[in-house]
């Protein structure tokens, strides 16, 4: 009799179980839709990025056939955000390509995530952008993909605030400070590196996981952060998102990015004095030095442009793991390609395919 019993009961609980895991597929496939082109040409493809809440806050869900965009430690993530709002092209310049591809030659195991954001779903691409998508999209693991704004705050602590008076909406750079949100919910959804677009990737980055960089003694920056998927990043990020709701401010440029990280650490660190934000004293996060993303000050930003000083120049850079160009001061700065300025030169060996495919000007 006892054994009859038992053997019910056993049946009991795997019938439970079985109907439990129907009730889940068919959740998931309801929480988790999406729409996406049935065309194979990147060009007319438009994604909705979709995230399912989960109780690590981490777990992409993508439906088929896009399903390169997996939450992962060894993520690399840029985002190109300056189409975000009433755009319906894409534009995208060699040096951003540049960044992209420096990051993927130098962490071949890595994936190396490029977002096109823009708030609608029919775009336009110019020829110089094909022909960057192009040769970026020759590396197996670059990932490029057009990403809805409004849906990808779904689903996150972000998915009222974002679009409310108190956000971003009410700024006086809502490009810049956007920017500056969804760098910070990018990691707090799938955990990684992120990595502003006017940087070149000089060395591997496979070792780094919870760790920002300072641009000087006295200013965290906000152009290289990375939160793993942990409870130290998990901690970061969760921080994050919460002070950058609290406190968003649109009338500060600078308040809502290098701001965020920096208050963070603060609290978290128990310092204002970014000397003592020690591994041991930051829960094991890690506080570089500027010579490791920011080797030439922005003060500075010319020196990757002049050929004088220019053995100087490399020899600064020689132990740093990227090099961030300065765009905000840079960017009219024309480059002939072929030039012996030291940028022209670390693109040549950093990202060849777009700097020697990107016609007389880089």
């Amino acid at each position: 009799m006892k054994k009859i019993t038992r053997k019910n009961f056993m049946i009991s609980i795997l019938c439970i179980t079985f109907i439990g895991t129907l009730f889940y597929i068919a959740n998931f496939q309801t929480d988790s839709k999406q729409w996406i082109s049935p065309s194979e040409n990147f060009f007319n493809v438009n994604i909705l990025v979709y995230m399912k809440p989960t109780t690590s806050y981490a777990t992409p869900y993508v439906k088929e056939p896009v399903t390169e965009i997996i939450a992962g430690d060894k993520n690399i993530y840029f985002l190109e955000t300056s189409h975000i709002k009433d755009k319906n092209e894409i534009i995208l310049n060699p040096r951003q390509g540049c960044a992209v591809e420096s990051a993927a030659r130098m962490n071949p195991t890595m994936k190396v995530y490029f977002f096109l954001f823009n708030t609608n779903r029919v775009l336009n691409y110019s020829n110089e952008t094909k022909n960057i998508i192009k040769q970026l999209m020759s590396y197996e693991n670059i990932v490029i993909r057009h990403i809805s704004l409004e849906t990808y705050f779904e689903n996150s602590p972000m998915s009222k605030w974002w679009n409310s008076t108190r956000g971003p909406n009410s700024s006086q750079w809502f490009t810049s400070h956007m920017s500056d949100v969804l760098r910070y919910l990018t990691l707090w959804k799938f955990s990684g590196i992120y990595l502003d677009l006017d940087v070149v990737i000089l060395k591997s980055l496979e070792h780094l996981t919870n760790f920002v960089c300072a641009e000087s003694s006295i200013d965290i920056a906000a152009g290289a952060i990375g939160f793993d998927s942990l409870d130290v990043g998990r901690q970061f990020a969760n921080a994050c998102l919460y002070e950058i709701m609290t406190n968003f401010r649109g009338d500060d440029w600078g308040y809502n990015g290098p701001g965020v990280i920096t208050r963070t650490l603060k609290k978290i660190c128990n310092t204002d004095i970014i000397s003592e934000m020690t591994d041991d004293r930051c829960d094991g996060f890690k506080v570089f030095a500027p010579s490791a993303f920011y080797p030439i000050r922005w003060k500075e930003w010319k020196q990757y442009f002049n050929i004088k000083d220019k053995n100087a120049t490399m020899k600064s850079i020689e132990d740093s793991l990227a090099i961030h160009v300065w765009n905000k001061h840079s960017q009219s700065t024309v480059i002939k390609v072929g030039s012996a300025v030291p940028y022209a030169e670390i693109a040549n060996q950093y990202c060849p395919k777009v700097y020697n495919n990107c016609g007389d000007t880089f």
